[in-house]
């Protein structure tokens, strides 16, 4: 419920903030938190036991 709320919220602020932002600073916002969770993903990649799988894991979820 609070994870739901969080993200009904974040995107309200979101869609708010988006229109008074400059297409420049919505480029670099956007690039940045994908930076941020491509190193996370890193991050957490580097602490998994079975890697083989979290792959077959992606290519079900892919297919499906």
């Amino acid at each position: 419920m609070v994870n739901t709320g969080a993200v009904i919220v974040g995107s309200a602020i979101g869609l708010v903030f988006k229109k008074a932002l400059p297409e420049k600073y919505q480029t670099i916002y956007f690039q940045a938190v994908g930076l941020f969770t491509l190193l996370l993903g890193v991050k957490m990649s580097l602490g998994i036991s079975a890697p083989l799988l979290v792959v077959l894991s992606l290519v079900a979820g892919g297919i499906t």
